[in-house]
Formats: C-alpha cells, sequence, structure tokens
C-alpha cells in the first residue's frame, strides 16, 4: 500500500564544496550547505519532520593475502561527520500536491578530509532529506540522498602554483661526493606534473652519476582494528592481532592528508647509480595538493633523463614518464658558493637491498 508521500527530491545549491587547509588564508571552521526540498503528497496529511542530513564516512580495506579470496580482507569504517536538521518545528498539516521548503545546514569543517576513492580507501559525503508523515499503526517515511564532492585545498587559486616555494637540500658521501637538490614544497595535482632541480659534484674517479632512477611514493596509514562509529568515541579500538598498518603504492594518486581514520604522505625517492661507486638513495618529503577548479593551464611534455654534473639538472614528473634534462649554463650561483650548511633534514640510505623500481 502506497503511503501519502508519493516522492521527495532534494536540490542543493552545489554538491562541490572547496574547503581550504590550514596553510591557506581561506580557512575556515565551519561551512554552510542551503537548498530546497520539495516533497509530494496525494492526500492531505500530517507531515511531522522533514530532516536534512550530511553523512561523511571512511572505508579502508587491508588486503591480508591479496592471492587469495576477499573473506582475507579486513575492513574498517569509521563516520566522520553526521550533521543534521529539521525543517519543521512542529507537525504541520499539508494539502494534496507538491510543498517546497527551504533550508540551511551548518557543519564544522575543519577537521574533514577531501573525498577521495582509491584502491583501499574511500572518504565519501552524501546529504539525504527524509519526510515523515504522522499514522496511528505506522508513520509512513520517503528518502532520497545525494553524494557531494569535498575538496581541501591549499592553493587559493592554480595560477599561484608558480608561485609555491623551492626547498634546498644538500649533503655529501664524505670524500666522495656532494649533492644538492632543489624542489617546491608542494605539488599541485590538476597540473599532472612538478618541476625539481639538482646538483652532483664527484671527488674521486668512479663517482660520476651514469643514471637517476625517480619514484613518487604514496603512504597511506590507517587502522585495521575494529572500527566504533560513534564521533564521541575514540576513531579505532584496537585488538591484539590489529593495529595501525602503512602501506605504501604508487597506484592511485591522493592529495596529502591527515583525519582521524586516515594519514596520506608522500615522498620523493630518487636513486642515484655512479660508474664504479655504490648506489645511494635519497628521499625528500612533498606535499600534493589542490585548487579550485578553473581552466586548466597547459604544460610542456618531459625529456627523457640526461645527466650533466658540470651543471644543474631539471627534473620533470608527469603522468607518463619522469625524466632529468641539462638546463643553460648562463644561470646565477648556487647558494654553495657563498654560505655553508651542515646535513640536510632529510632521510638519507646509504645502499638498499630492493632497487625503488620493481
Amino acid at each position: 500500500m502506497l503511503g501519502p508521500i508519493t516522492s521527495i527530491s532534494l536540490c542543493p545549491n552545489t554538491t562541490n564544496i572547496d574547503l581550504f587547509s590550514e596553510q591557506g588564508v581561506l580557512n575556515a571552521t565551519s561551512h554552510s550547505l542551503s537548498g530546497t526540498v520539495t516533497v509530494r503528497l496525494s492526500s492531505h496529511t500530517v507531515i511531522r519532520a522533514i530532516v536534512i542530513k550530511l553523512k561523511g564516512v571512511s572505508r579502508s580495506i587491508h588486503q591480508r593475502n591479496p592471492e587469495r579470496l576477499r573473506m582475507t580482507d579486513t575492513h574498517a569504517m569509521f563516520v566522520l561527520c553526521k550533521e543534521k536538521m529539521s525543517i519543521l518545528d512542529s507537525p504541520k498539516p499539508l494539502n494534496a500536491g507538491e510543498h517546497t521548503f527551504s533550508w540551511t545546514l551548518s557543519f564544522p569543517c575543519d577537521a574533514l578530509p577531501p573525498t577521495i576513492n582509491l584502491p583501499q580507501h574511500q572518504i565519501a559525503y552524501s546529504i539525504s532529506a527524509r519526510a515523515v508523515a504522522d499514522g496511528y499503526l505506522r508513520r509512513p517515511s520517503l528518502c532520497t540522498s545525494l553524494p557531494v564532492t569535498i575538496s581541501r585545498h591549499s592553493l587559493g587559486a592554480l595560477h599561484l602554483a608558480s608561485y609555491i616555494p623551492n626547498i634546498r637540500y644538500r649533503g655529501q658521501r664524505a670524500d666522495k661526493i656532494r649533492y644538492e637538490f632543489e624542489l617546491p614544497k608542494m605539488a599541485c595535482m590538476q597540473l599532472g606534473r612538478f618541476d625539481f632541480s639538482g646538483r652532483l659534484v664527484s671527488f674521486l674517479e668512479g663517482c660520476r652519476a651514469v643514471k637517476i632512477a625517480v619514484r613518487l611514493d604514496q603512504i597511506e596509514t590507517y587502522s585495521i582494528g575494529q572500527a566504533l562509529l560513534g564521533l564521541e568515541k575514540p576513531s579505532f579500538k584496537q585488538t591484539a592481532t590489529d593495529g595501525i598498518i602503512s602501506h605504501v603504492t604508487q597506484i592511485g594518486l591522493s592529495p596529502t592528508l591527515k583525519s582521524k581514520a586516515l594519514d596520506i604522505s608522500h615522498r620523493l625517492r630518487l636513486r642515484l647509480y655512479f660508474e664504479s661507486e655504490k648506489e645511494m638513495a635519497l628521499s625528500f618529503p612533498l606535499i600534493i595538493s589542490t585548487a579550485p577548479a578553473q581552466e586548466p593551464l597547459s604544460s610542456p611534455p618531459s625529456s627523457p633523463i640526461s645527466l650533466n654534473e658540470e651543471g644543474w639538472l631539471r627534473g620533470l614528473i608527469t603522468d607518463n614518464d619522469d625524466g632529468v634534462y641539462p638546463v643553460s649554463a648562463e644561470q646565477l650561483p648556487s647558494y654553495d658558493d657563498v654560505l655553508s650548511e651542515g646535513l640536510p633534514p632529510l632521510v638519507f640510505i646509504d645502499s638498499l637491498t630492493t632497487p625503488l623500481y620493481t
């Protein structure tokens, strides 16, 4: 038997919400979403409530044994937000036909991570509306829902990506090789690439570099314990066998994020091969960010890897390949000519048991 509510439609003013990280001047602690909801009734009915709800959920899957069936997977879910409001202060009698109501829902946003959809992780948001009618034995209701995409930017606009400051790292292998690399503090995902530069100076024969391998690692840290769905409780319950997992991948790039359920960080890793000296592996932290959508910027294609120890090496990472190519020798002097620094703040591994590339 059909209820008196024949349909309900939800029309928010937008389903794309732009938030800004703590590094941005546009950062805010709360946000408002508004719109209309339309209820269609088949007869005169008393509507007890019309509720608007915003919900965000983080889901993670840990594959204990990827070669076996999914029955070995461990799933974790965490509710990031659950904000709701009631449009009606009290039950309201309505005639048959369409009735439209305006609404505005405010919610705290300073801790909300962006929407992502990765092979092992998903952060998703939705806005829903539910209308509840009066009744003697039961209260007929009808609900509708729409997905909402939340983006969290560190840049106020895409053109500001060209003004991101660089960080210079410097170090050496005693009496053999000196290196100096410069890369941006942050890379913008919409550009699909970022530039970095470096210089190598050898002090001994056989220490001349012949190859540089480049890799961008995404480190995903999450819990595989039993998740609790209440926001007022701890994010996860740990067990004796389940704990925090840190997974490194190069599949499915996500912005750098930090939340109660999932942390994602990035590192640029270089492996340098020499004529007779053992390899050198370097690791540099990098923030992957986004900017509000606008007209895409064009970028030149990258070039194959080549080396020139006497000058700067320019490296390009794109969606398709990565490489290094020399630029003009007519450049300003390096900081190395005018000042002296200590060891750089980076992870330095003298040798690796496994290669960066597999």
